[in-house]
Order: structure tokens, then sequence, then C-alpha cells
């Protein structure tokens, strides 16, 4: 007697997901912020959330309602992931960076190229300070500046002085 051997069933294998990249909507200036690199081995801190909140408060308590912040989870390595990122979404700035227990970098990546900051810590007991007051005003003063030369080269000159003024008086 002969034993009918059971179907064989081909099975495909399960597609990888992409990360869908959120783009910048028509006369909108969207700006990304990355996870930062964590490489410290028993400290985490929400730096992205942290910059996020203080551009937020600053773009809402400003009105300037064609600007957008988003965090993504991605954590950046590269000046050419950045400017990979930039592209696909049409965002005007993208900032990324990482952190240690003696350092803050924070980098940034628009259409004009990047820039970064290094914050340098005198005690390691001094980075919460640095990731919750000093590195979120310096970026949104970065961001507004930047934000005001995008606005600036669109021909919105009153707009531009008026970010450029508030990114000045950034402490």
């Amino acid at each position: 007697m002969e034993l009918d051997s059971p179907p064989t069933e081909t099975l495909s294998p399960t597609p990888i997901p992409t990360p869908t990249i959120t783009q910048a909507r028509a006369g909108e200036q969207l700006i990304i912020i990355s996870d930062f690199h964590n490489r410290t081995v028993d400290q985490g801190y929400n730096i992205s959330g942290r910059i996020e909140e203080a551009l937020a408060s600053e773009i809402r308590n400003n009105q300037l309602l064609d600007v957008r912040t988003i965090v993504i989870s991605q954590v950046l390595q590269s000046k050419e992931e950045a400017q990979e990122l930039l592209s696909q979404s049409k965002a005007a700035l993208v900032i990324w960076g990482e952190y240690d227990s003696g350092r803050v970098v924070v980098r940034y990546a628009d259409q004009d190229g990047q820039r970064q900051i290094s914050q340098e810590l005198q005690t390691p007991g001094d980075l919460p300070v640095l990731i919750n007051k000093e590195t979120p005003n310096e970026v949104k003063a970065l961001a507004l500046a930047t934000l005001g030369q995008i606005y600036r080269k669109d021909g919105k000159e009153k707009k531009a002085q008026s970010v450029l003024q508030l990114a000045l008086a950034q402490k």
C-alpha cells in the first residue's frame, strides 16, 4: 500500500516592512528630530523628546502655523543617513546626535549642509542639567535661526525677521 505524501506548501518569506517616511506637506516647514544615540551604560535620557517639546512650545507660542515637529525612533548614524531622510521627507531640518556621560553632540542637516554643536561636561553629574535645559534651548535657537533663513530664501522677509528675532532672544 502506497501512502500519499502530503501536499507541499511553498512559503514565501515575510517581507520586511520599510519604515514610512513622513513628508512635509505643501507650504509646511517640517522639523524631524531623531532619537539620539545613547553611548552611556547606565543612563537613558529622552533628548529628542525634550528638544521637540522646547521647539513645539516656541512654535505654538509664536503661532508659526506652517511649522511642524516630529520625533522619529530611528537613530541616525551618519550625515549620509540624515541627508537621505532630509531628501525623502522634504523636511526643512533634521536634528540628530549622540550623548555619553561626558558630552552631548547635536547635529543638524538642512538644504545648506550640516552643522554640529558639541557640549562638554565638567562632571558627569552635569549631564541632567545639560540635557534638560541647555541642549533644548541651544537647539531651539539654532532651529529658529534655520527657519528664519528658509523664510528669507522664500521671500518671506517679515516672517524671517520675526523668527530670527526669536532665535536671537533665546538665552
